[in-house]
């Protein structure tokens, strides 16, 4: 429904669909859902009605995308696939820690603040 309406109204912001009811209006993130059969938009501890939402923060959003386009950034440019997933190490030519051998280390310390004395269990 928030989309058809935009397309309605010829609403110039670009809005971009994240999921769950967020969207990307213009630099701004916002939640839309229908409450009481009219589409309201979260603001603040309240909701807006889409039209007062519009006319209210639509210039604003246009000249804040105006300037961050202006120093080369885009928020709604669409996002390149091409960045690769990095592997998290591996483990080739390490022993596993299950193959370690356990050692019992002794600390000591100051009794009185510590409140117990015992050996910890400790693997390296």
């Amino acid at each position: 429904m928030f989309g058809r309406y935009i397309n309605e109204t010829g609403c110039k912001v670009p809005i971009k669909k994240l999921g769950g009811g967020f969207y990307l209006f213009g630099t701004r993130k916002i939640y839309a859902k229908i409450l009481n059969g009219k589409l309201v938009i979260r603001v603040g501890g309240g909701y807006m009605i889409i039209t007062e939402f519009i006319a209210t923060y639509a210039d604003v959003e246009l000249q804040k995308l105006d300037k961050l386009r202006e120093s080369g950034i885009d928020p709604h440019a669409p996002e390149e696939d091409t960045k690769k997933p990095t592997g998290r190490g591996s483990m080739a030519g390490k022993a596993s820690p299950k193959n370690q051998k356990d050692k019992t280390i002794s600390l000591q310390g100051d009794v009185a603040m510590a409140g117990t004395h015992r050996q910890k269990k400790m693997t390296q």
